[in-house]
């Protein structure tokens, strides 16, 4: 059980979240890469191999003589992406993060030069995100996304262990590598941009999250119904969801997607709850490339009820998931 609940008998106690969302919060974002005591200077930035170029960010080839069988990627942040490097909690998280979780795509170093610019070094992800994987055409066998599917509970299940919820799982944030072993395709979670600490230390409770303007449910974001509010203007509005239950959908959503090609409701239909919630059981018991088993399961996942949704714990023990991991 990684993430808390009352009267729960495994960890993460009160006492190991307050701990490491201390060391989290407490952290220095980046280090300066002037100091002569980083590793700053072993890695080799290949600028004339551009793997990506944006407005705020542009992502090179990299590598780093101490690191001779990792391939690695440096991403970095120009000023006018706004990150702190002292305090960005983005970063915090990364870095906290760094190469513990092997379902988690691996964070080497964070620096920051004279001009605030950010160089973020990671593992790259050689086969790209699953949504640009998809978009390739190519289908993927429910077996494999649901393999992929236990892998990115693995990486949820360490971040909740440390008090962390990502509040962006999504397909494009699945990214697709090659095991160099047996050369099947693996999944780890990336892009932590959104992801938060969900642990109040002061309280001592899950910090819930308020909602976002109804009109961006209009969009393929896969955040849960009930992350959402009807309430024209949200800076009054005080109501709020639980991110660890949001989550919960947000991954079977991601999944659902991988296996079936669909969003789980039809986002310009969208009037109401009630609405959506018949749309995602007609989505899912329609879909050809699910037995009744499955059906089930995704039915569970995607219960606009978070009172009534499958728990986080209860996802993998579910016989038909079992099934098809072992």
């Amino acid at each position: 059980m990684p993430f808390y609940q009352p009267n729960q008998t495994k960890p993460p106690t009160k006492e190991d979240l307050n701990e490491k969302s201390k060391q989290i919060e407490q952290s220095v974002s980046a280090a300066e890469t002037l100091k002569g005591d980083n590793n700053f200077l072993n890695y080799i930035i290949r600028k004339e191999q551009v793997l990506f170029c944006g407005i705020y960010s542009q992502i090179f080839a990299c590598h780093n003589h101490q690191e001779p069988d990792s391939t690695l990627i440096c991403r970095m942040f120009q000023v006018n992406a706004g990150i702190d490097p002292v305090n960005d909690l983005y970063l915090k998280i990364l870095r906290f993060i760094g190469r513990k979780c092997p379902n988690i795509i691996g964070t080497f170093d964070i620096f920051y030069d004279q001009t605030r610019r950010i160089y973020l070094f990671q593992e790259l992800a050689n086969r790209g995100n699953c949504l640009e994987y998809l978009k390739a055409g190519t289908f993927v066998e429910p077996t494999q996304a649901i393999r992929w599917a236990y892998s990115i509970w693995n990486a949820m299940d360490f971040l909740g262990n440390c008090g962390v919820s990502h509040r962006s799982i999504r397909p494009k944030h699945i990214m697709l590598k090659t095991n160099p072993l047996s050369g099947t395709l693996i999944a780890k979670l990336g892009s932590f941009r959104d992801a938060i600490i969900y642990w109040n230390r002061e309280t001592e409770s899950v910090v819930n999250v308020k909602k976002f303007p109804w009109c961006e449910i209009k969009f393929a974001n896969f955040q849960a119904p009930e992350s959402f509010t009807k309430i024209e203007d949200t800076n009054d509005a005080k109501e709020t969801f639980d991110p660890i239950m949001a989550d919960v959908w947000s991954f079977g959503a991601t999944f659902f997607y991988i296996i079936s090609r669909q969003y789980p409701f039809d986002l310009y239909k969208s009037n109401d709850i009630a609405t959506i919630e018949q749309e995602i059981k007609n989505r899912i018991n329609t879909t050809t490339a699910l037995n009744d088993d499955a059906k089930r399961w995704f039915v569970d996942l995607l219960n606009v009820d978070p009172n009534k949704r499958t728990k986080f714990d209860d996802i993998i023990q579910d016989t038909w998931f079992r099934s098809q991991i072992n």
